[in-house]
């Protein structure tokens, strides 16, 4: 848009990391996230020691006795630089279509909706991510002292953080797309933290 005062254009562009709607990839791309061995399917094995999925019968009477107590989940979806040595073994053409940026893989995050919490206001709450401005510090510092350094990554961090915070149980219903290899008539306990819990570990 163009700004009066300025005097000048400001282009507004999408960060390469930002949340992607995959309902409007490429069949091929979107494939990347859906089908068997996808990143919704890393996702849920990466979850399963900190949850327990009920189904049928069992999983209606559940839902009914803890409506008050069940939070509603999403998926959150992106492209994540995996590395300059990573290539996705798909075509350029579907690379180009789909937008994906250079050496970048999907990647699906199941998160609850924690502001639905019904324990929200008696838990410690806790943010488990540095500030903003804290990375660009810490590496400057790192550099100043000449550091030796690496990048790391924890899997499943979150299902790996304390349990029995909760004087009573707490559940979730699948996210829109659904839990890869079960039916739409489950329900979710949650047994550890979960991405969007307030209280998820530092």
């Amino acid at each position: 848009y163009w700004d009066e005062e300025c005097e000048c254009f400001f282009l507004r562009k999408k960060p390469e990391d930002a949340e992607i709607d995959i309902n409007t990839l490429p069949e091929k791309a979107r494939k990347l996230f859906v089908e068997p061995g996808g990143s919704r399917d890393k996702e849920w094995k990466n979850c399963a020691k900190g949850i327990r999925i009920h189904r049928g019968e069992a999983a209606r009477k559940l839902r009914k006795e803890n409506y008050e107590r069940t939070l509603p989940s999403r998926y959150l979806e992106k492209w994540k630089d995996m590395g300059d040595d990573f290539q996705l073994d798909i075509s350029q053409k579907v690379i180009s279509e789909a937008q994906i940026p250079d050496h970048s893989d999907a990647k699906s995050r199941w998160i609850l909706q924690g502001f639905h919490d019904p324990d929200i206001t008696i838990l410690n709450r806790s943010v488990p991510t540095p500030e903003t401005a804290d990375v660009p510090l810490s590496l400057q510092m790192l550099s100043s002292i000449r550091a030796k350094t690496w990048v790391g990554d924890v899997r499943g961090a979150f299902s790996q953080g304390l349990r029995g915070q909760r004087k009573e149980p707490l559940f979730a219903t699948p996210p829109p797309g659904g839990i890869p290899g079960e039916d739409d008539d489950v329900l979710v306990e949650i047994r550890a933290e979960i991405y969007g819990l307030i209280s998820g570990p530092p």
